[in-house]
């Protein structure tokens, strides 16, 4: 209306004629009026590009919280990087993420987390302590980097930086969900901030607070000896679903047990039992054992995936559960050695132990395990106990089974997760464990039934 009005008054004067100051005035309303749409329209236009760029931040937020998720809770250590480069770039990481090449794709182990084909991901080591993460998108034309302290998981709310579509660079938010885990009766959470809390059953000292009292709400680990508290943890294991100990790998890569001990199941070279956290022994008993990206757990032995893709392990070794070609239970850590003796074990990605046996996934996907075999869960076609690694066989008890993403181990039974998204299980199936429609123990792998 106020327009139209405007427009009525200057045909008026267009009949009359203008003076000086009205046309000086009216050059003014049209330009001021000229202005007013001119920043409504880039408004508009910034606002539809904001959203946009959002929703594809968004998307790669999600693919980075895929890729901590599908490895284990955590973002990798120097060690496992996809590509390993100095920072000596005045720029920063960020201008050595754009500068292309050493991207490669990463296949999450679940398929579920698979946001986005479309990105593939750069790990830059700034230096030993600290990383930078980079996802890129080919079509978007940009990349997004979150970077943090290695093997330790990222604040809640800790911001990514990047550029977007060609866009300026800007903040975003990716949130981690800290880590929880449980023993038989006693449950762990790692906090964002590298603290650990426990609570349960405390029998053994498995809490890690100096006494074996049973705790009703979350208490905060004490840390060596008792003094402080436990800081810079990146993965915790109550240890086995049947057992009275936790062990936590640190983001220096250490590994650190309390709890019960009696089988040196704490990797400390004797069977004392330990009421607050102390660090396991190198090989030998002689320094510490460092490198490590994962630690599992069995009844009473504990098993440990260094970043060089060895395994070591220690505790109870009365089936061979240790994969050491011997019985000998082990009060420190000891290399598993390769398929039939031969060597040692190289080129594992995943390891995981249940009742008295342990399993490996290779980098190559394929599968080793070793230890008790009452109920076929070494998938080699028979029952026999081993005592190094022994290659899984494939269905049907022929070739060997491949194209495997990821392992899981149960108190007597195995399922993976293959790279085509089916799922293969063996060993003890009195409960259907295996979802086959049986229950049927199976001495190799068969096609668990879906739907």
């Amino acid at each position: 209306m106020a327009i139209r009005n405007i427009a009525k008054k200057i045909r008026k004067k267009l009949q009359k004629g203008f003076t000086l100051v009205e046309i000086m005035v009216t050059i003014a309303i049209v330009g001021l009026l000229a202005a007013l749409i001119f920043v409504g329209a880039q408004s508009a236009l910034s606002n539809g590009r904001d959203s946009r760029r959002q929703g594809e931040l968004s998307q790669v937020k999600k693919s980075l919280q895929a890729y901590y998720l599908a490895n284990g809770n955590q973002y990798p250590l120097a060690a496992e990087a996809i590509s390993l480069e100095e920072d000596n770039d005045a720029n920063g990481p960020f201008a050595q993420a754009m500068k292309g090449g050493g991207y490669l794709p990463i296949i999450p182990r679940d398929p579920k987390h698979n946001v986005e084909a479309d990105y593939s991901y750069k790990y830059i080591a700034t230096t030993t302590a600290y990383y930078t993460l980079c996802a890129k998108s080919e079509s978007k034309g940009g990349y997004l980097c979150v970077s943090g302290e290695t093997g330790v998981a990222l604040e809640d709310d800790a911001p990514a930086f990047g550029s977007w579509g060609g866009g300026s660079e800007e903040e975003v938010v990716v949130s981690v969900v800290p880590q929880i885990s449980a023993g038989g009766n006693h449950t762990c959470f790692v906090k964002s901030n590298g603290t650990v809390w426990c609570w349960g059953n405390n029998s053994s000292g498995e809490l890690g607070i100096n006494n074996t009292t049973q705790q009703l709400t979350p208490v905060q680990v004490l840390g060596a000896g008792g003094s402080g508290y436990l800081t810079g943890v990146s993965q915790i294991m109550p240890a086995g679903h049947w057992s009275y100990r936790t062990c936590a790998v640190k983001s220096d890569s250490t590994v650190w047990c309390w709890g019960d001990n009696s089988n040196g199941q704490l990797g400390i070279n004797n069977t004392t039992q330990q009421l607050t956290p102390v660090q396991v022994l190198g090989a030998g008993g002689s320094g510490y054992l460092t490198g490590v990206s994962q630690v599992v757990a069995g009844h009473n032995h504990l098993c440990a995936l260094k970043s060089d893709g060895t395994v070591w392990c220690w505790g109870s070794n009365n089936y061979g559960q240790l994969g050491i070609n011997n019985t000998t239970q082990q009060n420190v850590p000891v290399q598993v050695l390769g398929a039939g003796g031969s060597g040692y074990l190289t080129g594992v990605s995943q390891v995981t132990s249940g009742w008295k046996y342990t399993c490996a996934l290779k980098t190559d996907g394929t599968v080793l395990c070793w230890g008790v075999n009452d109920k076929g869960q070494l998938g080699i076609n028979n029952t026999t106990q081993q005592l190094t690694p022994v290659q899984v066989l494939g269905a049907g008890g022929s070739g060997y089974l491949t194209g495997v993403s990821q392992i899981m181990s149960g108190a007597g039974h195995i399922c993976t997760l293959k790279t085509d998204g089916t799922v293969w299980c063996w060993g003890g199936n009195y409960y259907g464990q295996l979802g086959i429609n049986n229950t049927t123990n199976q001495l190799v792998p068969v096609q668990t039934f879906f739907p």
